[in-house]
């Protein structure tokens, strides 16, 4: 072969070979994912796509957020971030309230909202299986004092001393003309068993009476459990060897009749039977054994030290303390108890209102106090009727008192949802959660800032008319 023909050949491999490797590149660009691609938090088969702009989104949670959207499908927040990393659908529907402020909806885990009650009282009887939705009657008016306030989540608690019954979750309605239905209103049922103690002989030989018998039925319920899985093994092998056996033993004729006489069998041997369980009785099992939230109110300090011996023999028992007193003039004095709560690790539920000290204009702050302490406290309107219309007023005057604001926002919304155990469906913004939204028109707790429009479950049932 000539030179040149050597030449020519030597190109076209080199060509060939570049050819190849130019495809070899191509093809590994084609197959690689796109690094930067994000699963989307909408649900395709889902219904329609809100979203809404705020210009501070406070989670509670996980602090404040500004400039944020907030995503909601099916009643739930989807998402929520700063408006440059959500990704909002196209069709969605969008909502622009960048002057305001949203807030997760306000819980209260301690209400007599629609029904007949008035104060929070121990006195009288009730059964530990007792329903209080039996008993709650919903008004529009009802409904609409709990919106305006800003709650839309309360726990409608019996009254009564010992096991008082089970409360139930309720929410406000939207505006509407018909009668409100309780399938209306009702959010869960049996959420929390309330408990009542007063101070007294009888009330304490109920207490001795009820925690007795629950401690009772869980031995006996693990004294079975334990026989149970004993009766399930299997026989040694070795000592059913039919090659080993006696066979004056195995002689029916010279067995002892008496011993074979199933009337005169030993008692002890008999077979253990579940223990029988009491309806009553149950909830208060449950608490004990951390499956049921539970409330226990103890009006005063007083109170609780009477209660005090109940805690040091049923360790397992530790309720969030419902310490409010029942009528509208007793002092607020939990901080008497502030180092017996602390070492008990309960939360404290009470009313949201201020003390004097007696005989002086000095004002206490009891609230301040077992919150420094580093105790859970959640706080309640007052059982009035100007409880709900003056409950965010009664915020901002712990704020001048020296409450610190994220404190005061934690003991209205994340705080009372962990108490009665439903921190994963509200009390804060994160996406899963239930799409209670309050939305200011600045500063949630500033006393220049207005409550413009209330969410639940991505509804509206509360906006604020236009002056």
């Amino acid at each position: 072969m000539t030179p040149t023909a050597m030449a020519f050949v030597s190109r076209l491999a080199l060509l060939a070979l570049l050819a190849l490797q130019l495809c070899g590149l191509g093809l590994p660009a084609q197959e690689k994912p796109k690094a930067d691609e994000k699963k989307s938090p909408i649900d395709k088969d889902g219904g329609p796509v809100t979203a809404i702009n705020v210009g501070r989104a406070v989670t509670v949670s996980g602090g404040t957020i500004k400039d944020a959207v907030i995503l909601i499908q099916d009643g739930k927040i989807k998402a929520i971030g700063k408006a440059s990393e959500i990704d909002v659908p196209p069709t969605a529907k969008i909502v622009d309230r960048t002057s305001q402020v949203a807030l997760p909806g306000f819980v209260n885990p301690a209400s007599l909202s629609y029904t007949a009650g008035r104060r929070f009282t121990a006195q009288g009887r009730g059964a530990g299986n007792k329903k209080v939705s039996d008993g709650v009657r919903p008004k529009r008016s009802q409904s609409k004092a709990l919106a305006k306030a800003g709650i839309t989540t309360a726990c409608v608690i019996p009254s009564g001393g010992g096991l008082a019954g089970l409360g139930c979750l309720v929410r406000p309605a939207a505006d509407g003309e018909d009668p409100l239905e309780l399938s209306d209103v009702l959010r869960e049922d049996k959420v929390v068993l309330t408990m009542g103690f007063e101070t007294g002989t009888a009330s304490k030989k109920t207490w001795t009476e009820s925690l007795d018998k629950a401690r009772k039925y869980l031995t006996d319920l693990a004294a079975y459990e334990k026989a149970k899985k004993g009766g399930g093994k299997k026989s040694d092998p070795k000592k059913a060897d039919p090659k080993k056996a006696d066979p004056k033993k195995a002689d029916p004729k010279k067995a002892d009749p008496k011993k074979a006489d199933p009337k005169k069998a030993d008692p002890k041997k008999a077979e253990l039977k579940e223990p029988k369980k009491d309806p009553k009785l149950m909830p208060l099992v449950d608490v004990l054994e951390g499956r049921q939230a539970g409330m226990l109110l103890v009006p005063s300090a007083m109170h609780f030290l009477h209660f005090e011996a109940f805690f040091e023999k049923e360790k397992s028992f530790r309720p969030a303390l419902l310490m409010a007193p029942s009528g509208l003039r007793s002092y607020l004095d939990a901080w008497r108890v502030v180092d017996q709560i602390k070492a008990l690790e309960v939360p404290v539920i009470m009313p949201v209102r201020i003390d004097r000290k007696p005989r002086t204009t000095v004002r206490r702050v009891p609230q301040r106090i077992l919150l420094e302490k580093g105790i859970p406290v959640a706080l309640v309107p007052q059982v009035s009727p100007a409880g709900l219309v003056e409950f965010r007023f009664r915020l901002l005057e712990l704020v001048r008192h020296g409450v610190a604001e994220g404190r005061v926002l934690r003991a209205v919304t994340l705080t009372p949802a962990e108490i009665l155990g439903i921190q994963d469906r509200c009390g804060s913004l994160e996406p899963g959660k239930d799409a209670d939204i309050l939305f200011f028109s600045g500063d949630p707790l500033a006393p220049t800032s207005d409550l413009l429009e209330v969410l639940v479950a991505g509804d509206a049932v509360y906006t604020k008319e236009e002056s």
